[in-house]
């Protein structure tokens, strides 16, 4: 009987203890910012063959849309890079969006290009190479 006492007093005096120990007091969050760049669709101009466009996507968390981050595309010499205003559909709005326009030499066999994301921690390089369709 002792023992079932004794039992039920440190049960009791665990609990009391466990309520009176302090509670953590609760931060406000730290504000944080991430790129997270998404795979680059190339895909041609029906009219020109000659032409791609280029869709480069890319998920910015603690961003304004397109508040802070910069996207752009760099090629190699002879081809031509001219920047686009993507047309948005809906459930894509939740991305950012930027989208090229290349003109490619008849004669280069493999295309090369850099896209850079730039935001005030710097910049991002990210390289990809297609094979042009003539």
């Amino acid at each position: 009987m002792k023992f079932t006492h004794t039992i039920i007093f440190s049960l009791l005096l665990l609990a009391v203890c466990t309520a009176a120990k302090p509670r953590a007091k609760i931060v406000d969050y730290i504000p944080a910012t991430e790129i997270l760049p998404l795979p680059v669709s190339v895909e041609t101009v029906d009219d020109k063959p000659n032409e791609y466009i280029v869709k480069t996507s890319l998920y910015a968390n603690g961003y304004d849309h397109y508040g802070g981050v910069e996207t752009k595309l760099l090629c190699e010499s002879g081809v031509k890079v001219k920047h686009v205003i993507p047309k948005f559909k809906l459930n894509e709005i939740d991305a950012f969006r930027t989208d090229f326009k290349l003109s490619v030499p008849e004669d280069k066999k493999i295309v090369t290009c850099v896209r850079q994301v730039i935001n005030e921690e710097g910049a991002r390089n990210i390289s990809f190479t297609f094979n042009p369709v003539h």
